[in-house]
Order: C-alpha cells, then sequence, then structure tokens
C-alpha cells in the first residue's frame, strides 16, 4: 500500500524542503516497521530525487500551499494540480496525444487536468519528466486508462479526490491501493 502524506500551509521547496520530506518517510518508515538510516537525499541524473541507501520510494508533489509526499517499497509518481484557468487548448495541442486531445474536448477544462495529473504522475514514476514521450493515459475509446503498461510492469493510476478545485493522481505497480494521511 502507497502511504501519502499531506501538509496544508507553507513550506519550503527544493534541497530546503527536504526536512518536510524526511520527517513524512519517518512516521511512514515507523508506521511499515522499517528501520532506516540517516535518510539522504540526492537526485539522479534526471533530476528524480530519491534516499541514499533506503529501500524506499518517494514522490513529491504541491500546489499552492499543499504540500503531499507519496511512500512506496515500489517506485511511485504523484501530482497534484489547482484546477484554474489556462489555455488548456493550446497546451494540450503541444503536449497530449490525439486520444488525450480527444478527452480534453469532450470534457473540457475538467478532462485537460484529469489527464495532466495523470500524466505527471507517470512521468514522476518512469523519471522522464512529463514533456518526454509518454503513452497515452486515455484509451482508443476515449476513456481515462486505470491501468498501463511501462517496460514490462503493470501500472495503475489512481485518482485521489480531495478538494473540486483540486486535482491529484498516483501512479504505481502495487495493487493494494494508497491511504492519506495529514502531517501534523
Amino acid at each position: 500500500m502507497v502511504s501519502i502524506y499531506f501538509y496544508d500551509g507553507p513550506f519550503a521547496h527544493g534541497k530546503a524542503g527536504y526536512d518536510i520530506i524526511k520527517r513524512a518517510a519517518r512516521l511512514y518508515c515507523n508506521e511499515k516497521g522499517f528501520d532506516v538510516n540517516e535518510l539522504n537525499i540526492e537526485v539522479d541524473n534526471k533530476g528524480k530525487p530519491f534516499f541514499v541507501g533506503e529501500s524506499i520510494y518517494f514522490s513529491l508533489s504541491h500546489t499552492g500551499d499543499m504540500w503531499m509526499c507519496a511512500f512506496s517499497e515500489f517506485p511511485c509518481g504523484l501530482d497534484i494540480q489547482e484546477t484554474g484557468s489556462r489555455d488548456i487548448d493550446r497546451i494540450a495541442e503541444r503536449m497530449y496525444t490525439d486520444n488525450e486531445k480527444k478527452y480534453v474536448q469532450l470534457w473540457g477544462s475538467e478532462g485537460f487536468y484529469d489527464v495532466w495529473v495523470r500524466k505527471e504522475a507517470l512521468a514522476k514514476y518512469t523519471g522522464e519528466g512529463i514533456f518526454s514521450e509518454t503513452v497515452s493515459v486515455v484509451s482508443q475509446t476515449h476513456d481515462l486508462m486505470r491501468e498501463i503498461a511501462i517496460d514490462d510492469t503493470e501500472l495503475t493510476l489512481y485518482d485521489i479526490e480531495l478538494l473540486p478545485e483540486i486535482k491529484c493522481a498516483l501512479c504505481s505497480p502495487d495493487k493494494e491501493g494508497w491511504e492519506v494521511r495529514e502531517l501534523i
């Protein structure tokens, strides 16, 4: 099961924000009964952060004052996004597959953000980034895909409902699902 911790309030970004990641990771490890060392964070050559010498994975996302971090025994990807006014047609035209563009045409702004957070979660899982060549998260019948295979790994794309103005998605090979906890 993927454990997701959220915090709503001011937080530091970049390396200055590593302390909050480590705090949430210690809670996760305590709950799972894992012994952890120093929890040193480094970034791989693609920019994806990881814990040095630990067999736990994490994925971080934030929007506005909301911070979330997913922890798992498997690689995972998490994205959270405030919805709002953007030039969704222009962005979709540049970055979405034909099936994803059709989904946006059918569902408008709601559909745009459904696709966006799924693409981001998948990109964070792979470590390739959203601008890389990725598979479509929308089927040929113009439905959001729940299952996607990447490099012979079956992944599940979970929608996480938080607030009407917030979209959130998780990408994970863990079939047990997810749970959200508040980080106090």
